[in-house]
């Protein structure tokens, strides 16, 4: 896709980075922009609802975005870009922290949210929502005759019974209503679980690990209805019962089935718990407290923890392999660390001033180089309606995405998007909607000053199927579709 991979993988000779082809990228060269709930972009750089998360459904048919600190989801044919429907995940005063789609036949969509509940201000809860797109579609017709003869009902009562209360009726509240039925009956029928439900979904997108107040269920969300698989107790009274990270666990031996692996406080061992039956394998590997992070073949673990070095143990001996060392002007600073897709890599992000990506070897340790975005590190872009230089840092942001065709990609506070080949040692950019003519953030603008420090939300990225189609949310509140060939 970007040439012929180089022959070594030992530290390169050279430590510029070369473009990939077509890159940079400017504004104008995406495949597509839309606002979400209307159609293709304007000029008009504040739409009436801006774009928060974004995700992909496995087959590349459809994509997701929810509205920024909102409660409504739109989802689009991927094809035409045409919306299909759209969704309310109300409840209280919730806002939607993320979205994924599921392995199924169905299309089903999951959405994560956070909030305060109407009936107690003062208590935040986690949900967790499973949408049957085809369902949605089709009862929402329903819905809408519903909240109109609701609406009808309850306004007579109000103006017969209530009449000082008139003014207070709306259809949006007969709407909400209805909305939070829904929810308590999605919360009857294993559709809707309150509780977090952390990004952990189990490669083929039908195994889902949902925490609650008191356990961590493994439960399986390719059912009509969903149904939990087995569950770890753990209680809050007694900390050394309960688990520090619960992740699936990829067996190289029997790729087929689904395993997940604990960690627990008490103890600190790794255990592997067959998700089919739930029968647990102590490993007897005394693992430091953090986040489990496995090859994708399962053969090797690391951490994901504030202090390094990050040690790298092989799964089944326990033996350590190597440690990835910390950085050394930001010990305790470490970004995201994750293997490749292909897991020759295994990739260190740094947070900080630096905003550097460090490339090792996954099989021995040694490492191959540092991706240090020279290119991105200054963006100045003539403001051409007041005359001052924009200037962005382009640091990386410290998580990391990786796609099917082998792609790092990872945000940057500027708001831009930067893209690492590591087989090539090649890079790319997608421009920030924060870094050009006509946008501002009054927030930043420093009157009576010539530069101006961006430090802009930064963009959320989602994948086609093949890793060839990147879909931005982006700081502008747009959605933009970028082709990668």
């Amino acid at each position: 896709m970007f040439g012929e991979p180089q022959a070594s993988l030992g530290l390169l000779e050279h430590p510029s980075t070369a473009l990939l082809p077509g890159h940079p990228k400017s504004e104008g060269e995406e495949l597509a922009c839309i606002e979400i709930s209307e159609s293709a972009c304007s000029k008009d750089d504040t739409p009436a609802r801006r774009a928060g998360h974004i995700a992909v459904s496995r087959d590349g048919s459809l994509f997701a975005v929810s509205e920024l600190h909102g409660t409504r989801i739109f989802v689009y044919e991927a094809r035409t870009m045409n919306l299909r429907q759209t969704l309310d995940a109300t409840r209280g005063a919730d806002h939607i922290t993320e979205l994924m789609f599921a392995g199924s036949s169905r299309q089903k969509l999951i959405v994560h949210s956070s909030g305060f509940v109407r009936s107690n201000p003062y208590t935040s809860q986690w949900m967790v929502r499973i949408f049957d797109l085809d369902d949605e579609y089709q009862t929402r017709s329903q819905l809408e005759t519903a909240t109109e003869v609701i609406f009808e009902a309850y306004s007579k009562a109000v103006e017969d019974q209530l009449p000082w209360a008139k003014e207070h009726v709306s259809r949006d509240l007969v709407s909400k209503l209805i909305l939070d039925t829904q929810i308590q009956r999605d919360l009857a029928r294993g559709t809707a679980f309150t509780g977090y439900g952390q990004k952990s979904i189990s490669r083929d997108g039908t195994l889902m690990i949902i925490e609650h107040p008191n356990k961590t269920s493994i439960v399986d969300i390719s059912l009509s209805t969903p149904q939990e698989r087995f569950s770890i107790p753990y209680n809050y009274l007694t900390p050394e019962d309960m688990a520090d990270d619960i992740q699936f666990y990829p067996d190289p031996l029997l790729p087929d089935r689904h395993f997940v692996a604990a960690i627990f406080a008490k103890k600190h061992e790794l255990q592997i718990v067959d998700a089919e039956t739930g029968e647990t394998e102590n490993l007897g590997h005394h693992i430091p407290r953090g986040s489990i992070i496995f090859s994708p073949d399962g053969t090797v673990v690391t951490m994901r923890q504030l202090r390094g070095p990050h040690p790298v143990w092989e799964v089944k001996s326990g033996s350590v392999l190597y440690s990835i060392p910390s950085s050394s002007s930001h010990p305790m600073m470490n970004g995201d660390i994750s293997f490749s897709l292909n897991g020759k890599y295994l990739m260190v992000a740094s947070k900080g001033s630096s905003g550097t990506l460090t490339i090792y070897d996954a099989l021995s340790g040694d490492k191959l180089y540092d991706w240090r975005l020279p290119s991105a590190e200054r963006h100045a872009h003539r403001q051409a309606n007041t005359g001052r230089f924009q200037m962005g840092m382009g640091r990386l942001y410290p998580v990391i995405r990786h796609s099917a065709s082998g792609l790092v990609v990872a945000p940057l506070d500027d708001g831009g998007i930067a893209l690492y080949d590591p087989t090539t040692n090649r890079q790319g950019f997608l421009p920030s909607s924060k870094l050009r003519d006509g946008y501002h953030d009054a927030m930043n603008l420093r009157p009576g000053t010539t530069w101006e420090s961006t430090i802009a939300p930064t963009a959320e990225v989602a994948f086609s199927p093949d890793g060839k189609i990147i879909y931005s949310a982006d700081v502008d509140g747009k959605v933009r579709v970028w082709a990668l060939e």
